[in-house]
Parts: C-alpha cells; sequence; structure tokens
C-alpha cells in the first residue's frame, strides 16, 4: 500500500494547481480554518529550497459544495521527487494530514 494519497509528475518550468478533498473525513457543518503545506525532498527529507518543488499560494474554499484546499506548485529539479504534507485544521478542532508525491520531469 502506498504511503502517499496520489502521485503526480510535473516539468520544471510548469505551475500547477492541486486540490485537496478532505470532505469525505469531515462531520456535517465541519469546515477547514487554516491549512499549511510541507515540501521536502523525498530521498532525502531536506526541506525543498529554489530550484526545488515550491508553493506559489495556498488557499481553502468550496469547490462543487466540498471544502478543498488548492495548492499552486511551480519549479522543482528534473529528476527530483518531493513529498508534499498538506495539513487542515477545522472549525470542529479536528487536524488532518496526508502525503502526496511530485516528480519533476522533463517530457
Amino acid at each position: 500500500m502506498s504511503k502517499y494519497i496520489a502521485k503526480y509528475e510535473k516539468q520544471p518550468s510548469e505551475v500547477l494547481p492541486y486540490v485537496y478533498t478532505p470532505q469525505d473525513d469531515l462531520e456535517a457543518g465541519d469546515t477547514i480554518t487554516s491549512q499549511t503545506l510541507t515540501i521536502v525532498d523525498a530521498s532525502t527529507g531536506a526541506a525543498s529550497v529554489s530550484p526545488g518543488l515550491n508553493s506559489e499560494s495556498i488557499a481553502h474554499g468550496v469547490l462543487n459544495d466540498e471544502q478543498v484546499v488548492t495548492m499552486k506548485l511551480k519549479e522543482g529539479v528534473t529528476g527530483a521527487s518531493y513529498k508534499c504534507t498538506i495539513r487542515v485544521v477545522t472549525t470542529l478542532g479536528y487536524a488532518y494530514e496526508d502525503d502526496f508525491l511530485v516528480k519533476v520531469k522533463e517530457k
């Protein structure tokens, strides 16, 4: 079983949106109050810094009646993989955390 909820590929020059939907975990009436994104090199665990994968923006909102977090990711070194950890806190005081993998690959 994979430790990642999803795996993605992007090119170094692309700036792409990634959407996290914890909706299945949220109780009725619960909403996201804050979100954080941590990005590390998947092979070393070192924090990602430019030209590594970086977040241009991160925001929560509602999309199709579901609570979502949208992350806009940029840069990255060709051949490198990055572990992205998204953590959200809700109005009911719950905290949810998931990991996804982004591999940077020149296509």
